[in-house]
């Protein structure tokens, strides 16, 4: 009974306009935890991941492990693994996400990102991605690739703006075997203060209008307060992050007004600074 309840889940959130995991808008707890769509705040990894752009305004190699419960159902877990390499004023990213079971369902992506600065506060990003659907541990299985193209700006004044083009140019069947939609999402992110952080952001497609909207407020050096909301349906989120030395906690949680909360929890490792020419 438990199987066919999961299996109605899945069919029903794949075929949802409110869920597309190939058009994930959040790809770390922090990000989740205020609100998602985030496509400004470096001081989240997570977020060149989202906006490949950002690449070139990070300063510092990391390694960033993740897991993520969709609803509290076991079968609709994900676990990502990413590397971030950072080189004068550009940057590399390395991105391994696995969603679902392979005995029941699964979802896979890999993706290879790149993003530097092309003059002033202006950056540019791309992320190449393959895909790959696995049903039945394998008896029904799809390829394909795609990417990302992100631009960002730094206007130096506490100010930052970020957009982004997902799933372009779709290769192997990928468009049809995972229903992919072009997505155009925007978005600013503002520091009044410097230990204030606000995020807002807009994405579109053929059948999804979102607004993303989440603060951030660091209580100090170590720790980190978040909250945030998302429409289509209305829902909430909140989390924390805690760090000492090299490394990082952060821990997420998202509501849903029908189905069951959805929890995150990301460890982060810093492995080197470099600095800026």
């Amino acid at each position: 009974m438990r199987i066919i309840l999961t299996a109605f889940l899945l069919l029903l959130l794949l075929s949802s306009q409110a869920f597309s995991f190939f058009s994930r808008t959040e790809t770390s707890a922090a990000n989740l935890a205020i609100g998602g769509g985030d496509l400004c705040n470096i001081a989240s990894p997570g977020v060149v991941f989202s906006n490949p752009a950002s690449l070139g305004m990070i300063q510092t190699g990391s390694l960033h492990s993740s897991y993520k419960n969709y609803y509290n159902i076991g079968r609709l877990s994900c676990y990502s693994l990413s590397l971030i390499v950072p080189h004068e004023s550009m940057g590399v990213g390395i991105y391994y996400e696995s969603f679902g079971e392979a005995s029941f369902y699964r979802e896979q992506e890999v993706s290879l990102s790149l993003g530097g600065q092309v003059y002033g506060g202006l950056y540019l990003g791309a992320s190449f991605k393959h895909l790959q659907l696995s049903i039945d541990g394998g008896r029904f299985s799809r390829k394909g690739t795609s990417g990302d193209l992100g631009l960002g700006y730094d206007t130096r004044e506490g100010l930052l703006l970020g957009l982004c083009f997902r799933n372009l140019l779709s290769a192997g069947g990928t468009r049809d075997d995972f229903d992919l939609n072009t997505i155009t999402q925007m978005g600013i992110g503002i520091f009044p203060y410097e230990n204030l952080y606000f995020s807002l952001s807009y994405s579109h497609s053929d059948y999804v209008r979102c607004w993303y909207f989440g603060q951030e407020l660091s209580l100090s050096d170590y720790a980190q307060l978040r909250c945030g909301l998302q429409s289509d349906p209305t829902r909430y989120t909140a989390g924390f992050g805690i760090s000492w030395e090299r490394f990082a906690l952060d821990l997420a949680y998202q509501s849903h007004p029908v189905l069951g909360a959805t929890s995150q929890i990301d460890l982060r490792v810093e492995l080197f600074n470099r600095e800026r020419r």
